[in-house]
Order: C-alpha cells, then sequence, then structure tokens
C-alpha cells in the first residue's frame, strides 16, 4: 500500500497550518544539523575517497526522493525513472561544453529541457495502468538510452562525454574545487529531502489523473 493510498479516506492529507508549522521547523532543524554534521565531516576525515563517495550518495539520494514521489506516493512502478538521470547529466554536461553559459544558466536550462520531455513522455505513459504502465516506461528509457550509443558524434556513444565538462567559478562557488563541489552537493541533498507539503500536493494530483 502506498502511502498516498493508506491515508485516503484520513484527514491526514488536511494537516492544519497549526500543526504545520511546528512539523516545519523541527524539519529545517533537523535538515541544518545533518548539514553541519556533513560539512564537518572533511574536518574530520581527509580522505577524497569519503568525499567522492558522500558526492555520489548525494546525486543517488535526489534520485531517490523523486523516484519516491511517483512510486512511494502514488504506487506508478516505473523501470523508466533512469531515463530523467540520464538526460539531466547529458544535457547538463554537453550544454557546458557547447555553449559556455554559467553554471546557473546551464542548471535551470537542463531542468527546462528534461521537464518539456518528461512532460511529453508523462502524457503518454500516466493513462496506463500498473504493468502497462511500468513496461511503457521500459521502452521509453531503451530509447533514450539507444540514442545515447549511437550518436557518437554528440554523447561518446558508451565511452561518454570526452574532453572533460568546464566548471567555471559562480557566486564564488567553485565546482572544480573537491570541497566546494561536497558542500554544494550536500546543500542540495539536505534541502531535498526535507519533508515538503508541495511533493505531496503533486503526488495527489498525478494519483487523481491516473485514477480519473
Amino acid at each position: 500500500m502506498t502511502e498516498l493510498q493508506a491515508e485516503q479516506g484520513t484527514p491526514a492529507l488536511d494537516v492544519p497550518r497549526t500543526e504545520a508549522k511546528p512539523r516545519r521547523n523541527r524539519d529545517a532543524l533537523i535538515a541544518l544539523a545533518v548539514f553541519i554534521v556533513l560539512a564537518l565531516l572533511p574536518m574530520v576525515f581527509s580522505s577524497k575517497l569519503l568525499l567522492d563517495f558522500v558526492i555520489r550518495c548525494a546525486a543517488y539520494g535526489l534520485f531517490a526522493t523523486s523516484l519516491n514521489l511517483l512510486v512511494g506516493y502514488t504506487g506508478l512502478i516505473s523501470f523508466g525513472h533512469g531515463m530523467f538521470f540520464g538526460l539531466g547529466a547529458y544535457g547538463f554536461g554537453l550544454m557546458m561544453q557547447k555553449t559556455g553559459v554559467p553554471i546557473p544558466v546551464a542548471f535551470v536550462a537542463t531542468l527546462a529541457i528534461t521537464f518539456v520531455i518528461a512532460l511529453v513522455i508523462g502524457a503518454i505513459c500516466v493513462r496506463l495502468k500498473e504493468i502497462y504502465f511500468a513496461f511503457v516506461t521500459l521502452a521509453f528509457q531503451m530509447l533514450i538510452h539507444s540514442t545515447i550509443l549511437s550518436w557518437v558524434s554528440l554523447t561518446g556513444g558508451d565511452q561518454g562525454l570526452r574532453g572533460g565538462i568546464p566548471r567555471p567559478p559562480f557566486w564564488g562557488i567553485d565546482l572544480s574545487n573537491h570541497l566546494h563541489l561536497y558542500v554544494a552537493s550536500c546543500a542540495l541533498l539536505v534541502t531535498r529531502i526535507v519533508p515538503d507539503a508541495s511533493d505531496r500536493a503533486v503526488a495527489v494530483r498525478l494519483h487523481a489523473a491516473h485514477d480519473p
């Protein structure tokens, strides 16, 4: 049973503002404490291997939160969620290689491009149910995967992007610096994993679209 299904028929979705505010404050304090612990970690352990491990965990943790929105709240089993992860990675990398725009611009543009593609794919998939939904999402993922592998001149095929990805400093942050990259990754992870009422609102809309 999904989180959304478990709460249907109960007033749990309509959390009173008087209760929601202390809950948000508590979550914010927990997030701040977690971020402080993670930020202090390099002062205790100087191993770059550990920092790299945490950076990778942060990336996959963000990916997991988005998958939880789909699977955990609505019960829609997707075999193609990784295509959006890949599209974002390749989109950002190619934009930095080909255009040289500032990182915040590339970040926002990549989100916009991935959103449009997800909107098109979602419009096709969202009316399907159970195994049909899962297999159509898998089909789209295989299509994207095959395109990436076949378009060698653009993506590098199975060798990945070649030549490195430029990371010019912005707002005093230098992502080519391992420590800066570590702190930025931790900040993004902590701010995203804090429970957000907007997640529940999106989940309700997804569930309504899927089961009209």
